[in-house]
């Protein structure tokens, strides 16, 4: 716009303008979805977004990757038209032509599974997602894997079957989840020492037994201390036709003590609990099948000889008799009480050596405790290891323990 005052006079005159114009380059953004804004170098533009530029300029423009499309849906960005890209973020050098993009996205479902109980399965979904999310127009194939401890029973939500695969059309959110019966499970070499993680993977006659696995019993249940019983909750335990005594059973481990007088070899064994269908496994019986009892950060359970417990405030000095306690020494000098503690203590019949530090040192006396159901202990001198924690183990009939630490001083 100009203003122009005439020429003054009769006579007038004539005026010459000359209007000049500069090429600029034009930058137009429109899209289907309402309200849907992008960033051009870093400031918001509202669609219809028109930007005119000197031809040229460089210009850095971001659309959204996604948008909310509702609870557990979304649309995804399909990316800018003509690039061959699906990133949000698109660099264009504004030229003599307009430049013209129509932004479009696609509709993103969610899939939810789960199972019931909850964390008794896994998944497998095919085609894969990152984020449990997609197309409109995908089909899904899910497989429920139980874990151990679980059934798979059948479907419910979007999906029925009692088959663990299944097909589902993923035109709008979907939920599915697996029922599953809880059935008793033992691990593969389930059936251990108590004591903790031995060497070889043998148990003792007599000795205190783990069993690990899952959905053994509904709650924790703690039986006597002597004698034991041969039933605690839901569950019984059998071993060559016999009913052993259980001193604890759980969710996903049982303890018994095993026949003294159980054959050396493979054996198998039965865990029942009630209204639940029975698991069995085999484990493996040795003469001696020696493991030490362990606190936090593999602290031996040993105790000084007038009986105090050694620990960091209490380390062992050289030259004192200890005692260090476990399970499975081996045959007795007369046979263990089943399921009863002992008066008196028995001594073990086969010779305990230890191992402390860099000592080799022979076993004063190994014996059952008086007391105490299927535990063992061995008595030895501490050697001069010098101060800190030093690393024990015993050996009995040529089969190593597990290592526990002992503060010595």
């Amino acid at each position: 716009m100009q203003d122009y005052v005439a020429a003054d006079g009769p006579s007038g005159g004539t005026m010459r303008m000359l209007a000049t114009y500069t090429a600029v380059g034009h930058l137009v953004v429109t899209s289907a979805v309402s309200g849907l804004s992008v960033k051009v170098d870093g400031a918001d533009c509202a669609t219809p977004c028109d930007v005119q530029k000197p031809i040229g300029a460089v210009l850095h423009v971001t659309a959204p990757a996604s948008i909310p499309a509702g609870e557990n849906a979304r649309a995804d960005f399909d990316g800018w038209p003509g690039t061959g890209s699906a990133a949000a973020d698109w660099t264009v050098t504004l030229g003599a032509d307009p430049v013209n993009s129509y932004l479009t996205y696609h509709t993103m479902n969610r899939l939810m599974a789960a199972s019931n109980p909850a964390g008794g399965a896994s998944w497998r979904m095919q085609p894969a997602s990152t984020d449990g999310y997609y197309d409109s127009q995908t089909t899904v194939t899910v497989n429920v894997v139980p874990q151990p401890g679980f059934r798979f029973k059948r479907w419910s939500g979007d999906v029925s079957g009692a088959l663990p695969t299944a097909t589902v059309a993923m035109n709008s959110p979907r939920v599915v989840e697996a029922l599953l019966d809880k059935v008793p499970y033992i691990g593969p070499a389930g059936v251990a020492n108590a004591a903790g993680s031995t060497p070889e993977k043998v148990v003792a006659p007599g000795s205190i037994v783990s069993i690990f696995g899952a959905s053994f019993a509904p709650d924790i249940v703690v039986g006597p201390d002597t004698p034991l019983t041969q039933a605690l909750g839901c569950i019984t335990v059998k071993t060559a036709d016999r009913l052993v005594p259980l001193f604890f059973v759980s969710p996903s481990q049982i303890n018994i003590q095993l026949p003294d007088d159980v054959g050396a070899g493979e054996q198998r064994l039965t865990v029942s609990c009630q209204g639940l269908p029975d698991v069995e496994s085999t484990y493996t019986v040795a003469r001696n099948a020696p493991g030490l009892f362990q606190g936090e950060k593999s602290a031996a359970v040993a105790t000084h000889e007038d009986g105090s417990a050694v620990s960091a405030d209490a380390p062992a000095k050289s030259g004192e008799l200890l005692t260090i306690y476990g399970t499975g020494f081996g045959p007795t000098e007369r046979g263990r009480p089943y399921g009863l503690a002992p008066a008196a203590p028995i001594s073990v019949i086969d010779t305990a050596t230890l191992q402390v530090g860099d000592f080799c040192v022979t076993a004063e006396k190994a014996f059952a405790v008086a007391g105490r159901v299927g535990v063992d202990a061995v008595q030895f001198r501490m050697p001069a290891t010098g101060s800190g924690d030093v690393s024990v183990r015993v050996t009995i009939g040529g089969r190593d323990s597990n290592a526990v630490v002992v503060p010595a001083k």
